[in-house]
């Protein structure tokens, strides 16, 4: 259930005020539209819009005023002449200019007011009067008229919206009430549309009551600026941003379908807004849609608009293309149906022929992908070779219809030559070439003074706007986390669907490629499409197959919003009371994101003369303290020694990217987490004309892990703190060896702790540093050695120093040639990071990979598939990249304006610097003017987080994949299965998807998957999911005591299955010389007599029986035997000597019958004692076996063995009594227990000794 503080859909007059606005030659009357603080009106808790009243209700309301005013303004005429005539009488020393002028008013009013004011018409009276046009009953009346006169014209702009015209000819009134023609619909119903499709490309439109219960219209404000306007001095502007960025473009071409397809008539350069900080794009003003008049007969009526792109669309995204396809058209339908105003929608309804013609519409688009498709004009990423074809397209079309014109003949016909309005009235061919051309007339207007051009920054202060929608700031985090949580389910529920969309996607490949066959047939495609009625045939039943199947995946993606949506409702109430929460004390989470109204580029007047202090580190930065807070402060690489200028080409890339690094990651880990990751940006040094970089320590940072170690031992071992001490004053780190590391070995491993050398973070900390982990990934950053991360606060751990971002350490002097550098895993270089074993390094081979060198605990686990999901689902990395990119972009900018050889060798390093950056990440730059250059550059890396946060999915789902394989293969229970058929379902699933055509983590060199390392000891592997169980159960066994056994058994298995099925010759031949005429069959019982050794030996293992149980225990058997062995022969004894007592009648005589027990009792000894030696003889074979392999005992409490001395007096381990229950039976403390059924040997030995 919604909250009582979320937005409604329809809007309620108590949760908005009205404002007036300037509404003058407006299409219709608009307002300020204002929430009173309980609700906002936008779903991203937007706080203000535009209302609109519909038409009919407005002119009924200005019609309804015309008498009363008109009427005013007579009386006010008939004032105006008495006042004029008293002036006459009264004024002695007037001019006789003055005179004249006064006198000629009064006659020409006298003569209108006796005549009853015929025809009346106040621009003419204003005419003789100019004076009194500011007079209050004046003005009232020329606003109302302008008001009248701009409903005119708004009902001839919207003529082609339906069937007959809404003005009688004679009278030009509007036909009130016959006809409304419901604006306000058509505003909510375009939005509609745009939810439906998903495109996301318009203001979000509303309905809203007001206070007499009559329907509002109301546009939730955007993000960003129109691409044109009219300035506060009436100039005009164009904005000056990257229009050929791929979101820029995307946003377009998505605005130019989805208008097509509402039959929008209104749309231009100045209600298209464009976020110059995300290339966000949102088209406003969008009622002048759905009409009933076909499109074709619309937009090339005598008179029509010239705004409407004439043509279908020229390119379109992949995904927007998937949209429209999978749309059935009775959705659409049914959508558009269902609009009305307020309360109950009965009112204000589309007519059908209007749904209809967008029915239409939509089937024409869906048609038109397939035509686009063909020619490879839908694209996965716009890029600057669509937007120069798009540019080029539209000058060649205006130019051409312009060369037509008589006022061109003979005249060289070229955008420069032409006008502004003639090159503007031409017809457009996408909302792209739109644009470019009001940057041809821009430059016109600026020549001829009436125009001017702004960079976003500019027109900001122009428009006296921020560029933002004003968001209530708790439900504004409210929507964050809601819209994180919703991914997140969604991401879940998808996965759980993995085996339903594989085969889809399955499918729909084959169908795309049964297509593409027959669009170029070959012999026996024409044949095999006979029975489908020829190729063409074929060709639509499949491409309609394919519709279907687009359908049945929307229809999935459907059903899974709608049960994501029913836990995000269910959640609600706690993510408000964290939204609030997380608002209140936002000021201790670190500073935010640099803000658009921020200055993107630093002044460094604050920090000359400041004395740096060395922080460490090879890059000779400095710390510096600036009001109170410490700073670190890199200089140019010119300051540098000659081997780090050689190293980097004497440029500063290692500075300059981790700026963008930097913030990159701060915008990629959110408000909560944002104080993890410090303030980097570039300062400007006007003195010296050197960028410096700068980052601001964080907030409660206690040192590095190191400085974390340290403290941590010393609370263990306080003796610690008398060691001798480094150059840099900090004890030593010594490990268990008592050698000497540079750095902590940081364990993530929940089971391990902190011991000699060896840090162990757990809980929040150990889930920072797998954050930290996954931001370095994406930043291709390989530098993560444990002096890079900071100890905030003492449970969480922060991330500082991106200087080798953008693959810096796998790309220095030596790269492949010493083993190394490079990306060697090309197809994904997040899972390259993990499992690299070496980066470039001065050792020829290269240097052990950071990663494995300093951390445990950072393969395969839920945990770090939840660090790798976090940074690879975060919508906000390429916020982060634009305003590192501002940052350079303006610097740049302001240096060329400068234009001094100090000004053009700095602007020489900024571009030669990111350059290299560009370079490093496999992306050389083809750029050359300064401007070019740097937007190439952010272009590129804009592509590079973008795939690096594709190909980090992946990743993540591997290690999730391989993290549920580990808690499988360790859980005991699961010993035996069949792998992999009784592998989970979820591990099935996860590899059926990973496994894809176009995944990329695929293997490369063979079947299945290229996996993640596991552990410093192991290499990454490849192969497919049954190969790398049985691969890794080897290895999780290991982590038990059985696990050497088991693995044992596994082999010894193996071999004999290849004994029993299929024996070679050889086989044969050796098992007749060990086992004589048994052969095979000898050599079977003699694997079988070892798997019994061996599962006894996994079984004491597992039972936590350790090696010395096991020889403590053969000791006690041997001891048992010697004392059975001595009890046998004292018996012999006494039966020796009662037998001769017997013989000699001697002493007591025994009977016959005593003699038997005796013999009886004998036997069971002897019986005993064969049973201890054959448990000395298997005890000893499990003992030698445990030895061999290493089989240790499981981790349990450990088991109480007795003594020699104790013998039986204590219960030995269950194990054991199981193996010697015989002679336990048999004997007590120092012999057979009394009263047992074996021979009383105490009670016999002290009977014959007495004699």
């Amino acid at each position: 259930m919604p909250l009582d503080n979320e937005p409604t859909d329809i809007v309620p007059s108590g949760d908005f005020s009205l404002e007036s606005r300037d509404n003058q030659g407006q299409a219709s009357v608009t307002f300020k539209a204002q929430s009173r603080g309980e609700r906002p009106l936008g779903d991203g808790g937007e706080t203000r819009g535009i209302a609109k009243r519909e038409m009919d209700d407005v002119r009924r309301g200005l019609l309804g005023q015309v008498d009363e005013v008109t009427q005013a303004a007579k009386n006010r005429l008939s004032e105006i002449r008495d006042e004029i005539q008293l002036a006459l009488l009264t004024t002695e020393d007037m001019g006789v200019e003055q005179r004249q002028k006064l006198e000629s008013q009064v006659v020409y009013l006298n003569k209108k007011i006796e005549a009853g004011w015929p025809d009346f018409d106040m621009s003419s009276v204003l005419t003789q009067i100019p004076e009194f046009a500011g007079d209050r009953a004046i003005k009232r009346y020329t606003d109302l008229d302008s008001a009248l006169k701009g409903q005119l014209t708004t009902s001839e702009t919207i003529q082609p919206l339906i069937s007959r015209p809404l003005s009688h000819p004679e009278t030009q009134e509007l036909d009130l009430g016959q006809q409304d023609v419901h604006l306000l619909t058509r505003a909510v119903a375009s939005s509609s549309v745009d939810r439906l499709l998903g495109t996301d490309v318009l203001a979000q439109e509303k309905f809203g009551t007001d206070e007499h219960g009559q329907p509002v219209g109301i546009s939730v404000q955007v993000d960003g600026l129109g691409v044109m306007g009219t300035l506060p001095n009436t100039n005009t502007y164009f904005m000056d941003v990257d229009y050929s960025s791929h979101n820029v473009q995307k946003g377009l071409y998505d605005l130019e379908a989805l208008d097509y397809i509402t039959g929008q008539i209104d749309r231009h350069a100045g209600n298209i807004f464009i976020d110059p900080e995300t290339g966000k794009v949102h088209g406003i003003d969008n009622d002048l849609a759905f009409p009933q008049m076909d499109r074709g007969e619309m937009v090339n009526k005598q008179g029509g608009p010239s705004f409407p792109v004439k043509n279908l669309p020229r390119y379109m995204h992949e995904d927007t293309a998937r949209k429209i396809e999978s749309l059935r058209p009775e959705e659409l339908r049914e959508t558009l149906s269902n609009i009305g105003y307020p309360p109950d929608g009965s009112r204000g309804k589309l007519t059908e022929a209007e749904i209809e013609g967008s029915v239409k519409r939509l089937q024409e688009m869906q048609q038109h992908v397939g035509t686009l498709r063909n020619e490879g004009r839908v694209v996965k990423q716009f890029n600057k070779e669509t937007y120069d074809e798009a540019v080029a397209h539209q000058e060649k079309t205006s130019l051409d219809e312009l060369r037509k014109l008589d006022s061109y003949e003979g005249v060289l016909v070229t955008v420069e030559s032409v006008t502004g309005p003639h090159l503007t009235s031409t017809s457009k061919t996408s909302y792209v070439g739109t644009v470019a051309l009001e940057k041809h007339v821009s430059d016109k207007n600026i020549a001829l003074g009436t125009g001017e051009s702004h960079t976003p920054d500019s027109l900001k202060v122009e428009l006296d706007t921020t560029g933002k929608a004003l968001r209530d700031p708790d439900f504004q985090e409210f929507s964050r986390l809601t819209e994180n949580l919703r991914q997140q389910e969604r991401q879940q529920l998808t996965s759980m669907h993995t085996p339903q969309f594989a085969q889809l996607n399955s499918r729909l490949v084959e169908l795309e490629d049964g297509i593409a066959k027959l669009k170029d047939p070959g012999r026996m495609d024409t044949l095999r499409a006979i029975p489908k009625g020829g190729v063409d045939s074929a060709r639509r039943e499949l491409e309609q197959e394919r519709v279907g199947v687009l359908q049945e995946i929307r229809d999935l993606e459907q059903s899974i919003d709608t049960r994501v949506e029913q836990i995000v409702d269910d959640a609600k109430d706690d993510l408000w009371l964290t939204a609030q929460f997380n608002v209140v004390f936002d000021e201790q989470l670190g500073p935010k994101p640099l803000q658009p109204s921020d200055p993107h580029y630093g002044s460094f007047e604050d920090f000359r003369g400041k004395k740096a202090v060395g922080a460490g580190g090879a890059t000779g930065s400095g710390r510096v303290k600036v009001d109170g807070e410490n700073f670190q402060l890199k200089s140019s690489i010119a300051h540098s020694g000659a081997g780090r200028r050689w190293k980097s080409d004497g440029l500063n890339h290692e500075n300059y990217g981790e700026v963008i690094a930097t913030n990159i990651s701060k915008a990629v880990v959110g408000d909560l987490n944002r104080h993890l990751i410090p303030d980097v940006i570039v300062r400007q040094d006007e003195r010296t004309h050197e960028p410096k970089v700068t980052s601001r320590y964080l907030d409660n940072g206690r040192g590095d892990l190191d400085d974390l170690y340290r403290t941590e031992m010393g609370k263990l071992d306080p003796q610690l703190a008398l060691n001798p001490r480094d150059k840099n004053g900090k004890l030593p780190i010594i490990d268990e060896n008592g050698k000497t590391k540079k750095h902590a070995y940081i364990t993530l491993d929940p089971t391990k702790s902190t011991s000699p050398g060896v840090l162990a973070l757990k809980d929040e900390a150990a889930q920072d540093v797998r954050r930290n982990i996954a931001l370095s990934a994406l930043m291709g950053d390989h530098d993560v050695n444990p002096g890079n991360m900071i100890d905030v606060g003492g449970t969480r751990v922060g991330r500082i120093d991106f200087g080798h971002a953008f693959n810096e350490l796998i790309t220095a002097p030596g790269g492949k040639m010493t083993g190394g550098g490079g990306v060697r895993f090309e197809q994904n270089r997040i899972l390259d990071f993990f499992n690299r074993e070496k980066v470039s390094g001065g050792k020829l081979g290269g240097d052990p990979s950071k990663l494995w060198r300093d951390y445990d605990g950072v393969g395969p686990s839920q945990e770090m598939a939840t660090a790798l999901r976090e940074v690879a689902k975060s919508e906000e990395a390429l916020d982060g990249l634009v305003h590192a990119k501002a940052q350079f972009t303006d610097l740049i900018a302001d240096l060329e304006a400068e234009g001094t050889p100090e000004a053009r060798k700095e602007i020489e390093d900024l571009t030669k610097s990111l350059a290299r950056i560009s370079k490093n990440v496999g992306k050389p730059v083809t750029s050359t003017e300064p401007g070019d250059v740097a937007k190439e550059v952010f272009q590129n890396l804009d592509t590079f987080v973008r795939e690096g946060q594709q190909q980090m999915t992946d990743v993540a789902n591997l290690c999730d994949m391989q993290a549920r394989i580990d808690t499988f293969l360790r859980d005991p229970a699961n010993e035996g299965k069949k792998i992999p058929d009784e592998l989970p379902q979820e591990v099935k699933d996860l590899y059926q998807k990973l496994n894809q055509d176009g995944s990329s983590v695929k293997a490369t060199n063979g079947e299945g998957l290229q996996f993640m390392k596991n552990s410093k000891g192991e290499k990454a592997v490849s192969g497919d999911l049954e190969s790398y169980t049985k691969a890794r159960q080897q290895v999780v066994r290991l982590e038990r005591g059985e696990g050497p056994a088991l693995n044992e058994i596994d082999k010894l298995e193996a071999r004999k299955a290849q004994l029993q099925n299929n024996p070679s010759a050889g086989d044969h031949v050796k098992a007749f010389f060990k086992h004589g005429t048994d052969g095979i069959q000898g050599e079977i019982e003699s694997i079988d007599k070892k798997i019994a050794t061996l599962k006894l030996a996994a079984e004491q293992a597992k039972q936590g029986v350790t090696m010395q149980d096991e020889r403590t225990q053969v000791q006690i058997l041997k001891e048992s035997s010697q004392t059975l062995k001595q009890e046998i022969e004292a018996l012999r004894q006494d039966m020796g000597g009662r037998a001769l007592n017997n013989f000699h009648k001697i002493g007591v005589q025994t009977s016959e019958q005593e003699f038997a027990e005796m013999q009886r009792k004998l036997e069971g000894l002897e019986q005993a004692r064969e049973e201890v030696k054959a448990a000395i003889k298997k005890e000893e074979g499990v003992l030698s076996v445990r030895e061999k392999l290493g089989i240790k005992a499981n981790p349990k409490e450990p088991l109480r063995v007795p003594s020699v001395e104790e013998r039986f007096d204590q219960e030995v381990p269950k194990v054991k009594l199981e193996r010697s229950q015989s002679v336990r039976d048999l004997m007590g403390p120092k012999g057979p227990k009394p009263g047992s059924d074996g021979p009383e040997v105490t009670r016999t030995r002290s009977h014959s000794t007495a004699k």
